[in-house]
């Protein structure tokens, strides 16, 4: 795997977490819908059955995703961990595997309620390292270049 590879598939994991889980909520918000409409109208609750049981089909994808994903960035971290320059390991930590965080009142970080499953943009990066997109996408190259290495190196030893 390539370091481009990896690191879009950590990103790619992530949106397709956020998806299933605003998918999940739907299904569920629909379950319960139907189950006061139609269970309090005909007594029976088929149609609710069916979302109930596709919601929980959906929930059990949702958690072996979230697994491959921490196993996936466990190992991805542990990459990045092993780059020298701290700007390419910022870079690349923003934007492919940090999400977004608040800091509550009692100084506290947590992540943001509408930010849950939300990656940094490009620009938000170059906000947070901080330099301009440009610079952002120049270190992004190099720290790619010296990440393939190590995986390259990491593959070789196992």
């Amino acid at each position: 795997m390539t370091a481009v590879e990896a690191l879009n598939k950590a990103r790619d994991l992530h949106l397709d977490i956020y998806t299933k889980q605003s998918r999940l909520l739907t299904l569920r918000n629909l379950a319960t819908g139907l189950h006061s409409v139609i269970g309090n109208a005909t007594g029976g609750h088929s149609g609710s059955n069916d979302i109930q049981e596709r919601a929980m089909d959906l929930e059990r994808e949702i958690w072996d995703e979230l697994d491959e994903l921490l196993r996936h960035q466990e190992w991805l971290s542990n990459m990045i961990d092993q780059l020298s320059d701290a700007q390419e390991r910022n870079v690349l930590y923003l934007y492919y595997l940090c999400k977004e965080t608040v800091i509550d009142q009692t100084g506290a970080m947590h992540l943001s309620s509408d930010a849950v499953g939300r990656l940094f943009s490009w620009s938000e990066v170059a906000d947070r390292v901080p330099c301009s997109e440009s610079t952002v996408y120049r270190i992004r190259e190099s720290a790619i270049a010296h990440l393939d290495y190590i995986i390259q190196l990491d593959s070789v030893c196992y």
